[in-house]
């Protein structure tokens, strides 16, 4: 079980604290850890490490009487901060959440302290140097906006803001603490990355919903990984974060990528945490992994791998058979196209236009001379593919230039994405392909023909990963029904193409995801949450239980999903009949009598009835919000309502994990190569929580202006 928080001030200091020495005169919160040596001049640390030995360090004592280079070596040596500075942080942490949640005006008064802070938000949020406080083209910008830095009193050194940085992080970890506190259930993402700078992170993310029906999605962690990336290691590492937070009793799941490391790393939490998780159960494998497997195993039936893309394919290594004699005088039926060589010719065209200047030029003037000989085209292109434009949503601004978009080999729908931008641009395609440097890149009519039956098989896949990788919604509840109409669907269109190559490609991905929906229907957590799902309930398993008998699992039965539901269901069954049968419950009675008197539905009365009442409840319509539903059920259906708040809010994917890393590219740069992995994970934290402060809300502050009295 998790210990409680006393106060924000304790959980600053490290379990064994310092000699508590008198300084009269002295008010600086860091004499609390040092002491005089006035034989050298010098002050010494009094902190006990964690190995019971005190620290000792001596530092030289500053002539001005500063004791800025004390609290540097508390932070950098021990991790302590001023608590004091920690807690107005806080405070205004929960006053801008406040300001957020009622749509107020930020009419925070500019203080020393408010304006540092938001030279720290800036810096992580836009990935600038702390440097850049010391530029002269910045101070003029200061100077500018208030004229009181003129008299140096708003000017800031690189190492204050980078202090800042620390204790807005310690902030926002005390923000996240009262959070965890009004939930009870929350689910983790993990996942690992390492920086340019070759330091290896853990990306811990927790999902929770709170009391007021909204969803928490919010990175907590990102410590350094030491040693090797094992199994062990890495469960070590989140224990650690839990114990931290001190939530270990809260946690309900883990979703992280299909990588062994991470059942070895399940069965190490589960022996740790000796009954709060089971690994078989709560280890949930990430979906949109699931899906990248499951297309890669079709792509390479196709003999074609997707880590082979990844370097540029040259002229030389292109398949030459296509300019052999036989091919051009034998008009092409489509039987017998090499997928493999058509989609590494695509990619080749594409690195070899986007590899210089030049060839970027080339292509645009191509398409203005294509655009040019029929007036139409522009037109056409921009009508007639709206379906094929409206799945494309990710190429960004370089649509506008009508470019190909290149594929890599971590993200199997790349390839998709480079495959379908192909298709949108074929006719451009074609014409620069008429070239003498770009002829062995052309594709025939048939080969044209094949990409598009691939995108037939691809697309379904690409669509779920979308849908399941947001955390705006619950997605869990979705897994399910999205394995059992993938495999479906490309059972569909595999009967639609006689192909041998898409037929063995259709197998391959079917036995993926067959595999993994197995493991799934295995699990309590995707059919709880999709029992939790109003709009599903039990209808989507009931009308599919023979094809799951007879694809997947032959003694699949939705009676037996629905008693394993049941199960479930009675770790949050706190109902009075079974916590205290004996005793009556007039507000119930009362509430069934105004319901019989004045209309409306009845409370049911222990869980059994609930479970039953909302199983016969008509499901509701595809487009209403789920915890919105739950939110409005709550009153009539309390233990469900409790259990859709933990089975809801686990995530289908490691995605928001891996989105947070995604953010991380420019995190180390030219400017940036000398980071620390403390200021790395501090700034890319910050970075994360300034973009979702408004998220985060852990109780309904009353506060008052809480900004800084330090005013210039």
């Amino acid at each position: 079980m998790s210990k409680k928080r006393s106060s924000p001030a304790t959980s600053l200091q490290p379990a064994s604290q310092p000699p508590q020495v008198s300084h009269p005169g002295r008010k600086s919160w860091v004499w609390k850890y040092f002491v005089d040596d006035p034989t050298e001049e010098k002050v010494k640390c009094t902190v006990v490490k964690e190995d019971g030995k005190t620290c000792t360090t001596a530092l030289t004592r500053d002539k001005s009487s500063s004791t800025k280079s004390m609290g540097e070596h508390l932070f950098r040596k021990h991790d302590i901060l001023d608590p004091a500075k920690v807690e107005s942080g806080l405070q205004d942490i929960s006053v801008l959440i406040k300001k957020q949640k009622n749509n107020e005006n930020f009419d925070t008064k500019l203080t020393i302290n408010s304006l540092k802070k938001a030279i720290a938000y800036l810096i992580a949020d836009a990935d600038l140097p702390f440097s850049i406080v010391e530029r002269r083209s910045f101070r003029d910008l200061m100077l500018l906006l208030n004229p009181s830095v003129r008299a140096g009193k708003m000017l800031f050194s690189r190492k204050t803001i980078a202090m800042e940085v620390h204790y807005l992080h310690k902030s926002h970890t005390l923000n996240l603490e009262d959070v965890f506190k009004n939930v009870e259930h929350i689910g983790f993402t993990l996942d690992a990355w390492t920086s340019p700078n070759m330091v290896a992170f853990l990306g811990v993310t927790a999902h929770a919903i709170t009391d007021k029906w909204e969803m928490v999605d919010v990175v907590v962690a990102m410590p350094e990984v030491h040693g090797a990336h094992t199994g062990f290691n890495f469960a070590e590492i989140f224990i650690e974060v839990l114990d931290r937070y001190e939530i270990s009793d809260k946690l309900v799941s883990i979703t992280a990528d299909n990588a062994s490391n991470n059942s070895t790393l399940a069965a190490r939490v589960e022996k740790v945490l000796n009954g709060q998780f089971y690994a078989h159960e709560h280890l949930l494998g990430c979906m949109a992994h699931v899906i990248n497997l499951a297309a890669k195993d079709g792509l390479e039936a196709f003999g074609f791998r997707p880590e082979e893309l990844e370097a540029e394919i040259t002229l030389d290594q292109m398949d030459s058979n296509r300019m052999r004699i036989s091919h051009i005088t034998t008009p092409p039926d489509g039987i017998n196209v090499d997928l493999k060589t058509v989609i590494s010719r695509i990619h080749g065209l594409t690195m070899f236009v986007r590899a210089t200047p030049q060839r970027r030029d080339q292509w645009k003037t191509e398409i203005k001379l294509v655009e040019g000989h029929d007036p139409t085209h522009r037109k056409k292109d921009r009508h007639t593919d709206t379906s094929q434009q409206k799945n494309n949503t990710r190429l960004g601004s370089e649509s506008k230039d009508k470019l190909l978009v290149v594929d890599v080999k971590t993200r199997w729908n790349s390839t998709y994405d480079m495959l379908q931008r192909a298709l949108e641009l074929k006719d451009y395609y074609d014409s620069f392909c008429q070239r003498s440097d770009s002829k062995k890149f052309a594709l025939s009519s048939a080969e044209w023909e094949k990409v598009d039956q691939l995108m037939k098989f691809l697309q379904p896949l690409n669509d779920a990963t979308k849908l399941l990788c947001s955390s705006q919604y619950p997605t869990l509840n979705m897994s399910l029904p999205i394995y059992i109409y993938l495999m479906k669907q490309i059972s569909l269109v595999r009967s639609t193409y006689d192909a041998s190559q898409l037929l063995s490609a259709a197998e391959k991905m079917i036995e993926k995801l067959k595999k993994y929906l197995k493991s799934a229907l295995e699990k309590p957590a995707p059919i709880c949450a999709m029992i939790l799902d109003p709009r599903i309930k039990m209808l989507y398993i009931e009308k599919n239980a023979s094809f799951i008998q007879a694809e997947v699992s032959p003694t699949f039965d939705p009676d037996t999903a629905l008693s394993n539901f049941k199960l479930e269901a009675a770790h949050f069954d706190r109902s009075p009949a079974r916590c205290n049968p004996t005793k009556s419950q007039p507000t119930k009675v009362e509430c069934s009598i105004l319901a019989d008197i004045f209309g409306g539905d009845q409370v049911a009365s222990d869980l059994a009835a609930e479970i039953r009442n909302y199983l016969a409840e008509s499901n509701e319509p595809q487009k209403t919000e789920v915890l919105d539903y739950w939110r409005r059920k709550q009153s009539l259906y309390p233990l469900l309502a409790a259990m859709a708040r933990c089975y809801l809010a686990i995530p289908a994917t490691s995605a928001p994990s891996e989105r947070v890393f995604s953010r991380s590219k420019t995190v180390i740069g030219p400017h940036r190569g000398s980071l620390n992995p403390t200021s790395i994970e501090h700034l890319l934290c910050l970075k994360d929580w300034y973009r979702t402060i408004g998220t985060l809300d852990p109780t309904p502050y009353d506060i008052g202006d809480l900004e800084g009295d330090d005013t210039p």
